[in-house]
């Protein structure tokens, strides 16, 4: 078996699920879903993934810290520029705005 997570209408990700864990991820996503909507246990879910997910991850995808987020937004207020997308949710694309910003304060 095996679970598709939709990013996008035209990007997937495929991720198999051994035999002995079907069960006990039907019933756990089942119960959740319940319990607290399909809604929550989707963030849920989904948050849970990208944690367990994070040491695989490569350092600039990984989440920016909260100094950097803070700075970058600091620099984007001061010089009345937009965030570029990613900016808050990558820590590679946040260390390159404010190496390309910083200078200009």
């Amino acid at each position: 078996m095996e679970i598709v997570v939709c990013l996008s209408t035209s990007d997937s990700v495929t991720l198999p699920v051994p035999e002995g864990l079907i069960s006990p991820l039907r019933t756990t996503l089942m119960d959740a879903a319940a319990r607290s909507g399909p809604e929550v246990c989707g963030q849920r879910a989904t948050v849970a993934l990208i944690q367990s997910l994070l040491p695989e991850a490569s350092p600039d995808a990984r989440p920016p810290t909260a100094a950097q987020l803070k700075y970058a937004i600091d620099i984007s207020r001061r010089l009345g520029i937009e965030l570029p997308a990613g900016v808050l949710t990558e820590r590679g694309a946040v260390g390159a705005f404010i190496s390309l910003y910083a200078g200009r304060l």
